[in-house]
Formats: structure tokens, sequence, C-alpha cells
């Protein structure tokens, strides 16, 4: 016979107003003998009259099992925040406060929100790194990839139903993120995102636009590089045939802050949008994530303890209690040596229109 005593001392408890959302994944069952107990029943695999008790070895597998699927198969990282295991049972709870989605099992209570922040931009600023830092916060759900729903037309097209579709379940009081940093520098995004909702909150991460100039060149030249394609040298792309910054370059373009920024700002209110100096975000990212915490009504929950420095990577990761998460090697890539003219000549080039987005945003980044 199992003794059922052991199975009293386990609790599965949750963070507060959670508790009737938790998985049950068996009930652990009362007395009678072996003979009588059902398939499953005291955490034993299917049993034949006759047979002994399951074995501590069974036992010990079984709960295993459990742990690997409620954390990694049916609940979020950020509701494993409130959930501890205790003991080597667990306590019955309704299987029923699971919901079966199409696609994915979800909590009883969660749905599908439309986004209340998007992280439109900049390309090559840290926005991956800002959406999987944001995500340490337990009241913050993220769309898992970029969808680039308000800048193709093919997209947007298909409706709101559509986008909903793509964004996690997320309980009342959750903020949902999407991040597609194509949609800073696109005509039309400002309107089609107010249009959906007129308080969405902006956030956009910029840096010194020479250097996220070469860091665009460095992706586009790794990715062609793995395809077998050649690569032209960032100089001929950069400077045009007369010597003079090509300004039909894409990777220069982008750097064009106050052009593209002032399109949002005709369309949002500017307290609805929070510009982020990524180049501190990459030296000092929890200065801004606090920032950003105030910014998206969020209470204070993400410190330096969830961060480290990540020496072979050279930039932060994030530390969660047992594990270590780290964006991957086509992050942080070595740049290449560029002409020292060619660097200067772009300087020279963004300055004017760095002290005019100086101006648009009241700070001075102090990009040379």
């Amino acid at each position: 016979m199992v003794d059922d005593e052991r199975c009293s001392s386990m609790k599965l408890s949750t963070a507060p107003g959670t508790a009737k959302n938790a998985i049950a994944v068996v009930s652990v069952g009362g007395g009678g003998d072996a003979s009588s107990r059902t398939p499953w029943h005291g955490w034993c695999f299917v049993k034949t009259p006759g047979t002994a008790a399951c074995s501590k070895t069974r036992l010990a597998a079984l709960c295993m099992l459990v742990v690997f699927v409620v954390g990694f198969v049916m609940l979020r990282p950020q509701i494993l925040h409130g959930i501890a295991w205790r003991g080597s049972c667990v306590d019955r709870v309704s299987v029923a406060d699971y919901v079966d989605a199409p696609n994915r099992m979800h909590f009883r209570g969660t749905s599908r929100r439309l986004p209340g922040c998007i992280i439109v931009g900049v390309r090559k600023c840290g926005t991956r790194a800002m959406l999987n830092f944001l995500k340490v916060h337990p009241k913050v759900q993220a769309a898992s990839g970029e969808v680039h729903f308000f800048d193709n037309d093919d997209k947007y097209n298909l409706g709101l139903d559509w986008y909903r579709k793509h964004m996690p379940f997320s309980f009342p009081g959750q903020i949902t993120l999407e991040k597609s940093p194509a949609y800073f520098i696109t005509d039309g995004v400002p309107e089609r995102i107010y249009s959906m909702n007129n308080q969405t909150k902006i956030i956009v991460l910029v840096r010194d636009p020479t250097t996220r100039a070469i860091s665009d060149y460095t992706q586009i030249m790794a990715n062609k590089f793995a395809r077998n394609k050649s690569v032209k040298l960032f100089e001929t792309l950069a400077i045009n045939e007369y010597g003079e910054v090509n300004t039909s370059y894409k990777a220069i373009r982008i750097g064009l802050y106050y052009r593209h920024l002032e399109r949002w700002m005709n369309v949002f209110p500017r307290e609805q949008i929070r510009i982020v100096d990524g180049d501190n975000f990459i030296r000092d990212p929890v200065e801004e994530l606090k920032q950003l915490e105030q910014f998206l009504g969020l209470e204070p929950y993400i410190s330096a303890k969830n961060f480290y420095f990540n020496e072979t990577k050279g930039f932060n990761c994030v530390k969660q209690e047992s594990s270590e998460k780290c964006l991957s090697d086509a992050k942080g890539r070595k740049h290449p040596d560029i002409e020292p003219k060619v660097r200067k000549k772009l300087q020279d080039f963004y300055r004017p229109f760095n002290v005019k987005f100086y101006e648009q945003v009241g700070h001075d980044f102090g990009w040379p």
C-alpha cells in the first residue's frame, strides 16, 4: 500500500489571486489496498491487482515529470514567480481551472489582449534585450516574435482579430508588449496604432546613429556571409561616388531620428512616448528599466539581482532563480574596423540632425 501520509505534506501555493488558476496534475487518493486502486491512483502508474505499491523511484520520476510539464509546457515564466513546490505530492485542485485553447494551454481567466505598449524601434538599439528584460516583471507578457502587423499592408488587412491571435495570454492587470523596430521608420504606422488604441504607450530606443549604422551593417554582413553571398565594404555603401554620405543607404536613413520621431509626435501625446538611451541601457539596464516601470504604471520589481554581466558575450543577461538567459550569439557581434575619415564624415553628417533631436525630446545624448 502507498503511505497516504507521505502525500499530506505537499502544497501547491500560488501568488495572491492565482490559487484558483493553478493546475492539478493528478488526484492523491485515500485508503484502500493496492488491488482496489485505480490507474494513476496514489502517484502510481497503471497497476494490476496483486502488485506491490509503487516504488519510490516511480514516485520520484512522476514528480519530475509533473514539474517539467508545469514549468516548461503549460506555464509562462512570469506566472512561475508565484508557484512554490513543497513535499512530494500535490493537493487536489480541479483540472477544470485550466483551459485547453486550440493551440495552447492557458489559465482560466486569461485571454489574448491587444498590446498596451509597443516597442517601435530603433533597429540595432537594443529592442530585443529590452523586451526580454521587461518580461522579468510578473505583470508583463510579451509577443514572442516581431509581428509586423502595422507596417505590412497584407497583415494589416487581416484585421485586429488576426493581430490579437499573435499576442500571449495574460491575466487582467497584466500589460501586453509587442516589438517590431520597422514600425519607427514606416509611414502610416503611428496612425494605425493610434486607431487601434489611442492610449497605447510607445517605447523608442536610440543610440549614437553612427554606431547604430555600423551595427546594422554588421548584422546584414553576417547574414550574407552565412548564405555565401558577396558583401561590400561599409565604406563603399555609406559614401557615394562623390565622396558624400549616401542617404539612399537604409542603414544611414534610419539614424535620422528627428525626422522619424516627428511623425510619431504628430499623432501621440509626448507623455505616451518614452525615449530610452540605448547606449546607457547597454551599460546599466536597471536604471532605464526602473524608469520604464514608472512609465508603464508597474509596481517596482526589477533590480540588479535580475541581471549579470556575461564576460564572454560582453553584455548583460537575465538571471533567474534556477536559470540564466542570454541573447543569442547573433547579438553583440564585433564591429568591423571602419576608416576613421568615414566615421568622422558620418558624425559630421548626423550632428545637425542630432541637435534637432535633442531639442525635440528635451535631452542631450552627447553623441559625437
